[in-house]
């Protein structure tokens, strides 16, 4: 199966995944993709980080679209505490 091109960033675990994944989404969705195509094509769109990740992922969160975005929410989430840390070290930086 050949999947379209997309001019999309790819994404390295250290930023918002929600938005990063919104912005693809809308990418996805702007080719029509399926949710099998966009199960295929995800995965080539993470780096460092985020495709460590992925590498360890369960078979059965690789089952589905859904389950699968579901899963790298969970593992590549921020939480409060994660954005109160990259504040902290931004102005540690900044002084």
């Amino acid at each position: 199966m050949r999947l379209p091109t997309l001019d999309v960033e790819k994404y390295n675990g250290s930023t918002d995944f929600d938005r990063w994944l919104k912005e693809i989404e809308r990418k996805f969705d702007s080719v029509s993709l399926n949710n099998n195509e966009k199960l295929l094509y995800l995965p080539n769109l993470l780096t460092g980080k985020a495709k460590r990740k992925y590498n360890e992922l369960d078979a059965c969160d690789l089952e589905s679209y859904d389950k699968l975005t579901a899963a790298l929410k969970t593992r590549l989430g921020f939480n409060h505490s994660d954005i109160i840390r990259s504040a902290v070290n931004l102005n540690i930086k900044n002084i």
